[in-house]
C-alpha cells in the first residue's frame, strides 16, 4: 500500500514540474498565500466581526472550534510523522521549515471554505452556490499550488483535505444542533 502511495506522490511531482513555466511559478506562488495564515487568521478575525454584525454570534463558537481544530490537528500531525519535504526537484521559493504531512496550506483553506459555505446555506443569500463554487475551485488551485511549488506531495494535500473535512463536519455538527 505505501508504494502505491509512493507511486502516485511521484507521479504528481513529476506531472507539476513537467507543466513548469515563469508564468505558472508566478501564479502559484502567489495564489498558494491565499492558504496561509498571514492571510487567514485576518479573514476570520473580520467574518467575526460580520456574523456579531449580522447577529449569527450562535455561529462564531462553532466556527473557531472547527478552524482551531483544523489547525491544531493538522500541526499535531505534522510533528507526529515528522515528514521531509518532497526533494526530487527543486521546490520553487521558499521551503517552509516544518514537516510535510499533512499541508496545513490545504487544511487551513479547506476549513475556511467548508465554514464559510456552511455560512452562505444559513443566511438568506441569493448568491450562495456561485460563491461557494468559486471558494471551492480557489481552495482546490490552493492546495494545487503547494505540489506545483514541490513543497508537498499528493498524499499530504489529500490528508490535508481529509482534515479539514473532518473539522468541517464537527462545526456543522454544533451548528445544526
Amino acid at each position: 500500500m505505501f508504494e502505491t502511495i509512493r507511486g502516485v506522490d511521484l507521479f504528481f511531482l513529476k506531472f507539476f514540474h513537467t507543466v513548469k513555466t515563469k508564468y505558472n511559478d508566478k501564479f502559484f506562488a502567489y495564489i498558494t498565500w491565499l492558504g496561509s495564515l498571514w492571510v487567514l487568521i485576518p479573514l476570520w478575525g473580520v467574518l467575526t466581526v460580520v456574523l456579531a454584525n449580522m447577529n449569527l454570534q450562535h455561529l462564531i463558537f462553532p466556527f473557531y472550534v472547527g478552524f482551531v481544530g483544523a489547525i491544531a490537528t493538522t500541526y499535531a500531525l505534522k510533528y507526529t510523522f515528522d515528514r521531509q519535504r518532497p526533494h526530487k526537484y527543486k521546490a520553487i521559493g521558499e521551503i517552509p521549515f516544518d514537516p510535510s504531512f499533512p499541508s496545513a496550506h490545504t487544511t487551513q483553506i479547506f476549513i475556511v471554505t467548508f465554514l464559510i459555505v456552511i455560512l452562505f446555506f444559513n443566511v438568506d443569500f441569493e448568491m450562495k452556490y456561485v460563491l461557494s463554487g468559486i471558494s471551492f475551485m480557489v481552495a482546490v488551485i490552493v492546495a494545487m499550488s503547494r505540489m506545483y511549488l514541490q513543497v508537498h506531495y499528493f498524499s499530504d494535500v489529500i490528508v490535508g483535505f481529509a482534515v479539514a473535512t473532518v473539522w468541517a463536519y464537527i462545526g456543522y455538527s454544533l451548528v445544526s444542533r
